[in-house]
């Protein structure tokens, strides 16, 4: 053990390792930990099912057919394209490219952590695999892996480039901001953390900081007086610059705040709109520190660390970590919820923190090094293995439904993910599960449902509302497949019900 420890201790506290290093660490250590998550949780998640649907459906042959399923289609066509030059399945495709963005971002977190700080790298190269907010997602089929891979490059060329030409450094930057952007339209702010890194490297720091402000705000203006005189493109673009306008921000929170504060106290009644700004900040904390993890206290810690805020005044990963964080909190208060994935791009972003304050620690306490190392090998595994059985019941019910229905039978997905298993490519945009039901008025939308498992009473209930259980699945789940009872179909019901 001693022998461990001391092997341990000297990666730990390596003080300088070079490129080739986080090569032959971080690419093999992400994509097996990519791969356990794979075999762990087999089944697509929700928006992997649209992605697919759209990449597999034969009707979408163009960006116009694709628009009208999705919004921002750009990442599955492009899963469409490679599947139909390589003759991979969609699903191999998607899995293989998404891995492999990850890895990518993994490394360049990695290095643009050794290129500011080498005696970093080694911390850099074991942390970037165990921090959570990113590394719990992998084995999931995400827009998100593209957006984090081509947003490090942009970040990444800021650094490896910083000597050469402008008008090259901005064009590839610009470039994979671009690329980026195809998966989530987000990156497009990574435009502003290029323009805020080139102005503060002018010299003068009243100048500097004069031409940074002036240009925001007059780019701000006339971005926000483009969308509120309509002449944005809509969907996510103008979607995304309403929930970063100001002026819509406080509408809808006003409104939102003015209806709420009918509930409060009488007392409270003038402080609604404090209190719950107040508490949406204090839910984007938890929110930020729940995607760290336990490495939120080491980055708590480097802000405490000089030569960290001496070092990163006008780093490129700094500014960018400020100005997401911005528009976090601006779609939260738009919006009022945040899902964990929006804000787990943060976690490369506070990398070189997290790392400083985990050497700061492993310095200080140099006998616990390798328990710490350990510790962040345990993690990186924890995030990508789960105890839970995999939802294997949403395949299986696929698998049924496409070998014993009709290709033309209309059928009610409460999860969409089960439509895709079935091969029905167009259950997006379902109908809430109330609506499509069987009404005394009659509705003939739909001759099957497939529905999450329901107790005894919700289940006589629908029973009484004409649906028939022809057929249920289990593991990991439940689901129950019903058929109308005025559409006998082609299928004979002692055939139906012998097939459980």
């Amino acid at each position: 053990m001693r022998y461990v420890n001391h092997h341990i201790s000297r990666i730990a506290m390596k003080e300088s390792v070079g490129f080739r290093f986080l090569m032959l660490v971080v690419l093999p250590g992400s994509l097996f930990l990519s791969l356990l998550a794979v075999l762990n949780q087999p089944i697509v998640g929700r928006d992997a099912a649209l992605y697919l649907s759209i990449s597999f459906d034969p009707s979408i042959t163009d960006v116009s057919s694709a628009l009208k399923r999705f919004n921002w289609p750009w990442y599955p066509l492009c899963i469409k394209f490679i599947s139909g030059l390589s003759g991979l399945s969609p699903e191999i495709v998607a899995r293989l490219s998404c891995e492999f963005m990850t890895a990518i971002a993994c490394l360049l977190a990695a290095d643009i952590v050794r290129r500011n700080r080498p005696d970093l790298a080694a911390w850099a190269a074991l942390l970037v695999l165990a921090v959570p907010a990113f590394n719990e997602y992998r084995g999931e089929i995400l827009r998100e892996n593209g957006f984090w891979c081509f947003s490090l490059l942009a970040l990444w060329l800021m650094y490896v480039m910083k000597h050469a030409r402008l008008v090259s450094r901005a064009s590839l930057v610009c470039l994979s901001t671009i690329l980026a952007a195809a998966f989530r339209f987000e990156a497009v702010y990574l435009f502003i953390v290029l323009a805020v890194v080139e102005f503060s490297r002018m010299h003068g720091k009243l100048l500097k900081i004069s031409v940074i402000t002036g240009g925001l705000v007059l780019a701000a203006t006339i971005l926000f007086s483009l969308s509120h005189r309509g002449l944005l493109p809509a969907g996510r673009i103008s979607a995304f610059v309403n929930y970063l306008d100001p002026v819509k921000i406080y509408g809808d929170f006003s409104v939102f705040t003015r209806y709420a504060a009918l509930e409060m106290p009488k007392y409270s009644y003038k402080d609604t709109k404090l209190i719950f700004f107040i508490g949406l900040c204090g839910y984007l904390i938890v929110k930020i520190v729940s995607a760290l993890g336990v490495f939120s206290l080491p980055w708590a810690l480097s802000l405490r660390l000089p030569e960290k805020a001496r070092a990163l005044a006008w780093d490129p990963m700094t500014v960018a970590a400020i100005g997401y964080g911005g528009i976090l909190l601006a779609f939260l208060i738009g919006k009022l919820f945040l899902t964990g994935r929006y804000a787990a791009f943060l976690g490369f972003l506070l990398l070189p923190g997290i790392c400083a304050g985990t050497r700061c620690v492993a310095r200080r306490w140099p006998r616990y090094s390798p328990f710490i190392v350990l510790l962040c090998v345990i993690l990186a595994i924890a995030n990508v293995v789960s105890l839970s059985e995999p939802k294997i019941f949403i395949r299986d019910a696929g698998a049924w439904i496409a070998d014993n229905l009709p290709k033309d039978a209309r059928i009610y997905f409460e999860d969409g993910r089960i439509g895709y298993y079935a091969r029905r490519y167009h259950t997006r945009g379902n109908a809430s599960r109330e609506a499509a039901l069987p009404t005394e008025e009659g509705n003939e939308a739909y001759g099957y449902f497939v529905l999450r498992c329901q107790p005894d009473s919700a289940l006589r209930q629908l029973q009484e509302r004409g649906l028939h259980p022809i057929r249920d699945f289990r593991g990991g789940g439940c689901v129950t497949i019903f058929r109308k009872t005025e559409d006998q179909s082609a299928f004979s019901p002692l055939k139906l019900l012998s097939s459980r």
